[in-house]
């Protein structure tokens, strides 16, 4: 008989007893550590195909450790026990054993094999393809090219990362880079979260410190590139085509700061929807090359965006991008302007409006934030009517974008206004107004976006919407008597052109 057919028989003797002992109880974590050589031929033959994978020189399966873990309601820290439970390429997958304890060794064993196969063979390659390589400008901490991920239960949030692992001197450190995932969620969310943390492990590696608005916004789209936006599982679920589950929070709260995170909000999700919005609009009209460069420059914020939009031949600041990003919020105008104020590759628009069809329209005290914008919807538009709006302190100013449709199609135009503590008049005119759209937001020259969660400053403003083209002083303006004159004589002459038509 053939030796190699003999040496598998007597393999398969020896291992029969372990068989059906995992056939009869979930084994415990005392298992694992009395049964390493076992679990790792169960393993090899049960859950895995482990013959091309590197095994590292220093962690192996059943590997046990002790890990610090943030605990985000004290912003303390605590340690728990994980055994490492697959191991990849690219991954050493932990579980904490207290799960693997409810759960049972083979189901955990399941779960980690999952997520290692997913990371090493689809995760890992994309996120690299998109971001850059791990080790970045900080190098590999530990000598190892795995990446550590985690699973444990209740971190309050889907999962994290932590750049102080990667930090040797700080207390806290497991000295390796690695990823938290928390064990109570859905494996679709867990997989979209795992891409999401890496990407930041790759971001933190490359450009240790931007603004949040960017980080978190990039971390979103790696989702997307990664291909989890829209594959079938996650669009049977009934979400948007390439958009997150988070983004229609942000059509019901467009006011929210794009560039503040504020700790006060009921729900952060809208943060994480407004961020990968602006990230998602950006790489769609200025390219995902782009979009890679802001990950490697030094530069934070806003400041970021435009210096790398600049070497890419485009000089237009960040505030006109991001005036542009809000109108397309507001309309998604396909086929308008080149597609500047549309979403080419996704379906959205805000909720929240203001209508405006009755004149006077007065808001009194109207709340700005800063990067965040309010919109004023007539659905029922003279065809002149004025805005007249208080400006913010310094050095604050205001965003005006106003959208009007009438006979000539879509007219748009875009204002940015600093008066110190005064109040202006803005006139608007059409032919045949159908309906028109103002938006309005608290801006700066040259802004700044916060590293860390800030509550954003804001400002309260008069709003008025009147008929016609009025001054400060209430009187009409020449303009708008100039206007109304040109009107009447237009409208008069189509009346005479069609009665002569009709005669003829």
């Amino acid at each position: 008989m053939n030796r190699n057919i003999l040496t598998l028989s007597f393999l398969l003797l020896l291992a029969f007893p372990f068989i059906v002992a995992l056939n009869a109880h979930s084994p415990t974590i005392d298992d694992v550590l009395t049964n390493v050589n076992e679990y790792e031929n169960y393993q090899k033959s049960s859950y895995s195909n482990l013959g091309d994978v590197i095994i590292p020189n220093s962690e192996k399966f059943g590997n046990q450790e002790k890990f610090w873990v943030r605990d985000f309601s004290s912003y303390s820290y605590y340690r728990i026990n994980v055994t490492l439970l697959a191991v990849g390429n690219w991954s050493y997958v932990y579980m904490d054993n207290r799960t693997v304890d409810d759960i049972g060794i083979v189901e955990a064993i399941k779960t980690c094999k999952i997520f290692r196969d997913e990371f090493d063979s689809i995760i890992y390659p994309k996120a690299i393809e998109f971001a850059g390589h791990p080790d970045g400008i900080l190098g590999d901490i530990d000598g190892d090219p795995h990446v550590s991920i985690v699973f444990l239960p209740f971190i309050f949030h889907t999962g994290y990362y932590s750049a102080i692992n990667e930090e040797v001197t700080y207390p806290y450190s497991n000295r390796r880079e690695m990823v938290y995932i928390d064990t109570d969620i859905s494996v679709l969310e867990a997989i979209k979260t795992l891409a999401h943390e890496f990407n930041h492990l790759i971001f933190s590696n490359n450009d240790p410190e931007d603004a949040v608005f960017i980080g978190e916004g990039i971390a979103e789209y790696a989702i997307l590139y990664t291909g989890y936006l829209s594959n079938s599982s996650y669009l049977l679920k009934g979400q948007g085509y390439n958009l997150t589950d988070f983004s229609m929070l942000y059509a019901d709260s467009p006011d929210v700061s794009l560039l503040c995170w504020d700790p006060g909000l009921s729900n952060m999700m809208i943060n994480y929807a407004s961020a990968y919005l602006f990230i998602f609009y950006f790489a769609e009209k200025y390219g995902v090359d782009i979009l890679r460069e802001l990950i490697q420059t030094d530069i934070d914020g806003p400041a970021a965006i435009e210096l790398v939009l600049l070497n890419n031949g485009f000089n237009i600041a960040f505030n006109e991008v991001y005036l542009n990003w809000i109108t397309a919020c507001t309309l998604d105008l396909q086929g308008v302007h080149n597609n500047i104020y549309a979403f080419e590759n996704a379906d959205f628009k805000i909720n929240e409006m203001t209508p405006a069809n009755i004149f006077p329209h007065k808001r009194d005290r109207m709340k700005l934030n800063y990067y965040g914008f309010d919109v004023t919807k007539l659905e029922v538009a003279p065809d002149l009517f004025t805005l007249q709006i208080d400006t913010p302190k310094s050095p604050y100013g205001l965003g005006i974008v106003s959208a009007i449709y009438d006979s000539n199609g879509w007219n748009i135009t875009k204002k940015i206004i600093f008066k110190e503590n005064g109040t202006i008049a803005q006139f608007y005119s059409g032919e045949d107004i159908e309906y028109a759209y103002i938006l309005t937001s608290l801006i700066k020259n040259s802004p700044a976006a916060p590293l860390v969660y800030y509550s954003p400053p804001f400002d309260k403003l008069d709003y008025n919407l009147l008929e016609g083209h009025i001054n400060l002083t209430g009187t009409p303006s020449k303009t708008g008597y100039t206007d109304l004159i040109i009107l009447t004589l237009s409208l008069f002459f189509s009346n005479l052109i069609l009665n002569i038509r009709r005669k003829r």
